[in-house]
């Protein structure tokens, strides 16, 4: 979110490989449970945008969002990559890009 905001997009889409998320989330009223926090947090960023969509992506074309996630998991640190993203997702990005192009 920080990153769009920087540069100024107010127009994106969300894609989630977990359809129980797209569908909470799309609804805009989310369930008592122990995930609501997360849900509120989101919908709380996303309102300051024109326009989010949030769409559901198969897992396999979803390998450097995972990525992305657990490596800041084990590093417990949060990274914004402005120009050129790290060596370490580049196989990530072909095999999604692969898969997307296949659909």
């Amino acid at each position: 979110m920080q990153l769009a905001q920087q540069i100024g997009s107010n127009h994106f889409i969300v894609q989630a490989d977990c359809m129980m998320v797209v569908e909470t989330t799309k609804e805009e009223s989310f369930p008592a449970t122990s995930e609501a926090p997360i849900y509120d947090d989101c919908y709380n960023m996303w309102r300051d945008f024109v326009d989010v969509s949030i769409e559901h992506c198969h897992r396999d074309a979803n390998r450097v969002a995972h990525e992305i996630a657990r490596r800041c998991f084990i590093s417990r640190q949060s990274c914004i990559w402005v120009d050129e993203p790290p060596s370490f997702l580049l196989e990530f990005f072909m095999n999604d890009v692969t898969i997307l192009m296949n659909q």
